[in-house]
C-alpha cells in the first residue's frame, strides 16, 4: 500500500533523521520551544525562548520544556573511516575476549579517535561509547580506579544504558551504577560568542552561548551556530570544581537558515498549526510547540515578541510583548497557565494519595453511620439506621428485645410457667395474673 505525503512532512523526515540537532536524537519533552527570529530577531528570541524553557524546568523532576533549533548538516564521514572503525571494532573485540588488554588497550584508543572525529561529521555516539566501556574495563583490570571512572563518566554523558552483560564483568557493571551515582560533581563555563550563536552540549540545546552554565564533569562536543554563519564544533573537557572560559567567535557564511525554520515561520502566522507543527509535535510525543518570533523593526536590544503557543493541532496561544531589558519577565507574561504531565505525581506519590484519600473515605463512611441523636426529617428514609421520623426528628429506634424490662418479663414467664402462671409479653398498666 502506498502512502502520499506532504512534501513539508517529507523535508520533515528527513532533515530529523539526517541533522545531529534535530528532534530525533534530542531529549523527548512535553513543551518545544522554538526561536524563529530572523536577521536580527534572532537573539531576542532565541534569549526568550531559553528563559521560557528553564522557567518550565524549574523544580520539575524531569525535564518539561526543550529547546528546539536544527544543527546544520556536516557531510558524511568518508567510507574509509567507517570501514577502519569496523575492522578495529572486531580487533578490538577479539583482543578483550582472550584479555589481551595491552592490545585491546591500543585498538579502543584509536577507535575512540576514529568515532570522535565521526560524531563531528554527524555519526550517532554509539560507537564512541561502546570504545569508551571497553577503555573503562582494561583500566578497572589494571587497578586504575581514576581512568576507569573517567573512561564511563564520559560514556555516559552521551549514553547512561550500562555496558553490555555478555561483553562485560559484573565489576564493570558495578562500575557504571558508582558513576551514575556520583554524577553530581560539576564545572562552570562562561560562555561567549561574537556575534551571540545558540550552542549545543553532546546534541542537546542549551540556549544562546552567553553568561554563565554549570555543566557535569566530564568530555563534551560542543556545537555553536547563528543563521547566516559558518557552524563551529570542538570538544571540550569540563573539570569539577573548577572555572573555564569558553569563547568562540562565528564568521558569516552566505548559507541559508535551516529549512524547517522558514517553514515553521510561516506556520505561525495561520489560523490552525501548519503540518510542519504537526510532525514536530508528534514526533518528539510532546503536546505543545511554541514558536518564539518577532515583529518587523526588531533589534537585539529592544525588539516586540511574539509567541504562537500550539497545543496539538489547535493555537492555544497567541501573543505579543515588549522587550527592553527584563528577559524572565516577558517570558512569564507569554506563558498561559498549564497542567503539564511531568509535574504530576510519581507512581510512589500516587499511591501514597490514593491511600489517604482511601483512609479519608473510610472515615467518612464510618462517621456516616454513626447513629445521630436528633436532626430533621420527613420520612424514614432521611434518618440513618435503626432511627424513625418522629414529629420532624431522627429518633433511635431500640428494639423490644433490647428494652430493660423485656428480659424480666421473659424471666418470670419461665418461673410462672413451672407453676401455672401466665405472664403476657407486653408491659401493661398494672399487671395481671391469672390462675388456672
Amino acid at each position: 500500500m502506498l502512502v502520499r505525503l506532504h512534501p513539508i512532512v517529507c523535508t520533515l523526515v528527513l532533515t530529523a533523521l539526517l541533522l545531529p540537532g534535530s528532534p530525533a536524537l534530542a531529549q523527548v519533552a512535553e513543551i518545544l520551544i522554538v526561536p524563529v527570529g530572523k536577521g536580527q530577531a534572532f537573539e531576542p528570541t532565541a534569549k526568550v525562548a531559553t528563559a521560557m524553557a528553564r522557567l518550565l524546568n524549574k523544580g520539575a523532576k524531569v525535564p518539561v520544556a526543550a529547546l528546539y533549533f536544527p544543527f546544520p548538516a556536516s557531510p558524511p564521514p568518508s567510507k574509509r573511516s567507517v570501514r577502519k572503525a569496523v575492522k578495529l571494532r572486531k580487533q578490538l573485540r577479539r583482543a578483550f575476549d582472550q584479555m589481551a588488554y595491552a592490545k585491546a588497550a591500543r585498538l579502543a584508543d584509536k577507535l575512540r579517535d576514529i568515532e570522535k572525529d565521526m560524531m563531528k561529521r554527524g555519526r550517532g555516539s554509539k560507537g564512541y561509547v561502546a570504545a569508551l566501556h571497553y577503555l573503562a574495563a582494561i583500566a578497572q583490570s589494571n587497578d586504575k580506579i581514576k581512568k576507569s571512572f573517567k573512561y564511563m563518566n564520559d560514556a555516559v554523558l552521551f549514553n547512561n544504558k550500562p555496558p553490555s552483560k555478555a561483553t562485560f564483568n559484573p565489576e564493570v557493571l558495578r562500575l557504571h551504577q558508582r558513576v551514575m551515582a556520583e554524577r553530581s560533581a560539576a564545572g562552570k563555563l562562561t560562555l561567549e560568542s561574537s556575534p551571540a550563536g545558540l550552542i549545543w552540549f553532546n546534541n542537546t540545546l542549551e540556549g544562546l552561548a552567553v553568561g554563565k552554565l554549570k555543566k557535569p564533569a566530564g568530555l563534551y562536543l560542543v556545537r555553536y551556530f547563528r543563521p547566516g554563519h559558518i557552524p563551529r564544533k570542538r570538544w571540550v573537557r569540563v573539570k569539577a570544581h573548577r572555572e573555564r572560559d569558553l569563547a568562540t567567535v562565528l564568521n558569516k557564511d552566505e548559507s541559508p537558515e535551516p529549512e524547517i525554520i522558514g517553514q515553521l515561520r510561516k506556520d505561525a502566522k495561520g489560523k490552525d498549526p501548519g503540518d510542519t507543527i504537526k510532525k514536530l509535535a508528534l514526533e518528539q510525543a510532546s503536546i505543545h510547540v511554541v514558536l518564539v518570533g518577532a515583529t518587523r523593526g526588531c533589534k537585539p536590544d529592544k525588539c516586540t515578541i511574539s509567541v504562537a503557543w500550539a497545543e496539538e493541532d489547535v493555537w492555544k496561544l497567541k501573543k505579543k510583548a515588549r522587550l527592553k531589558g527584563d528577559v524572565k519577565k516577558v517570558a512569564l507574561s507569554l506563558m498561559p497557565e498549564l497542567k503539564l504531565r511531568a509535574t504530576q505525581p510519581d507512581e510512589d506519590e500516587q499511591q501514597e494519595i490514593a491511600r489517604q484519600k482511601a483512609e479519608k473515605e473510610k472515615k467518612r463512611r464510618k462517621l456516616a453511620a454513626t447513629p445521630l441523636t436528633v436532626s430533621q426529617c420527613i420520612t424514614n428514609s432521611q434518618c440513618p439506621a435503626r432511627h424513625k421520623c418522629e414529629a420532624g426528628r431522627c429518633v433511635k429506634h431500640v428494639p423490644v428485645t433490647k428494652k430493660w424490662w423485656f428480659w424480666t418479663i421473659v424471666g418470670a414467664a419461665v418461673v410462672g410457667a413451672t407453676v401455672g402462671i401466665a405472664v403476657p409479653l407486653s408491659m401493661p398498666d398494672s399487671p395481671v395474673i391469672e390462675v388456672r
